[in-house]
């Protein structure tokens, strides 16, 4: 608080000034200046014109902020409860531990099929799924039951 006469006016206070107070009784019932009285201080219209540019802008920059945070989070694999896994062979082989981290979009680029303007991919291909076939056709010929399969498949 300033004490004393204020110049110009001869009073111990300042006239002119917009006060509020938040409180009608009590300790913290004083008022306090809430604007300025300088003429300086009252914006024109070209500041406020720039002001609301400047929100509008500001404002776009966050919410294309927001919207490439969301696009990041839907593309990130998490692990969550594995109760909510819709098939019980993900949970069993608990793939949301093997893929935390990674970017689906990138995942989901890895598995895409083998395009036409793949040639030496294509060649490649058909040699896993020669060789992947010839594995299946050798294991089923000794049929073995699902528990010793997941016994097998455990991972501690």
């Amino acid at each position: 608080k300033k004490h004393g006469v204020h110049p110009g006016t001869n009073t111990p206070w300042r006239a002119g000034v917009k006060c509020q107070r938040f409180f009608v009784q009590g300790a913290k019932s004083g008022y306090f200046e809430v604007q300025a009285t300088d003429a300086e201080q009252i914006p024109s219209r070209a500041q406020i014109k720039s002001r609301i540019d400047q929100f509008k802008a500001a404002k776009g920059e966050m919410e294309a902020a927001l919207r490439a945070a969301e696009a990041k989070e839907r593309r990130e694999i998490k692990e969550f409860d594995e109760a909510r896994e819709s098939n019980p062979w993900l949970r069993r082989v608990k793939w949301q531990a093997h893929t935390a981290g990674l970017d689906a979009e990138k995942l989901r680029e890895l598995v895409s099929p083998v395009g036409d303007d793949e040639p030496e991919l294509q060649v490649l291909y058909k040699a896993f799924d020669w060789m992947i076939q010839n594995a299946q056709y050798t294991t089923v010929q000794e049929v073995v039951g699902q528990a010793a399969l997941f016994e097998v498949n455990k991972k501690e």
